[in-house]
């Protein structure tokens, strides 16, 4: 059992790396989306920093102050930046619920999709994994509403304790509930995405219902995979971020 994590994690990077157009196509499309949010945004604050000294404390390093000065300026350089960024991102997720099914499609066949049978297989689960996305954020209103009572209740412990370590130590058991949650609703979803596409399941309700049965039953092996390969990810990176 303790190899056999690594032994995924590490099968899932060659997949991912056999595959690596698809990533590609993800990393183009989201710095297109990027640089038209922010192209607006790059013009006015370049109009009033090029000819400006203040210019060095943000290029060459951060400085707090300089930034709110550069918001208080009265040609308002970060006016509209806000919404062009939630288009863009709104944009990015339309994009990434199209192409789901086609990379799914890429990563189960085993074979490498050229171009129209990935744009095929994009389109032909495109409604089904807009209806799964729906559900998702349905499931996910329990999971808010109890991050926004645990912020009042933290609230209140904080008000009334002697000791601010009780607040602490109640929002980090809160915070590790909240966590294990969002986990168990990733676990169910992801498995649903796969039955989508494996079996061509059209149904949404039904790959639900099949996707809940089957971690109801490997409940504990998929919770203890999901936390080994995270753990495992984590481990990775901040071995690399040493090393480098």
């Amino acid at each position: 059992m303790a190899d056999a994590t690594p032994r995924t994690f590490f099968s899932g990077a060659s997949l991912v790396w056999g595959r690596q157009r698809v990533l590609w196509l993800i990393y183009v499309v989201n710095f297109a989306l990027v640089y038209f949010a922010t192209r607006g945004t790059n013009e006015r604050i370049a109009a009033i920093l090029n000819h400006s000294l203040a210019a060095g404390q943000l290029v060459k390093g951060f400085n707090l102050g300089a930034l709110g000065s550069l918001a208080a300026n009265p040609e308002s350089p970060f006016g509209g930046s806000i919404s062009a960024s939630l288009s863009g991102a709104m944009l990015f997720t339309v994009f990434m619920i199209f192409a789901t099914g086609g990379i799914l499609a890429t990563y189960y066949s085993g074979q490498r999709l050229h171009a129209g049978a990935f744009f095929e297989a994009c389109g032909h689960h495109f409604w089904r994994f807009v209806r799964l996305t729906i559900y998702l954020l349905i499931a996910l209103i329990p999971v808010s509403i109890l991050a926004e009572i645990t912020h009042r209740v933290y609230d209140r412990i904080d008000k009334q304790s002697l000791s601010p370590m009780r607040a602490v130590h109640f929002l980090e058991v809160a915070v590790v509930v909240i966590l294990l949650l969002l986990i168990c609703i990733r676990v169910w979803f992801d498995m649903a995405q796969v039955i989508a596409v494996a079996e061509d399941e059209r149904r949404i309700r039904k790959a639900l219902r099949r996707s809940a049965t089957l971690m109801r039953h490997n409940f504990l092996s998929l919770y203890w995979l999901y936390l080994r390969v995270v753990w495992s990810r984590g481990s990775f990176s901040l071995s690399v971020c040493t090393s480098g």
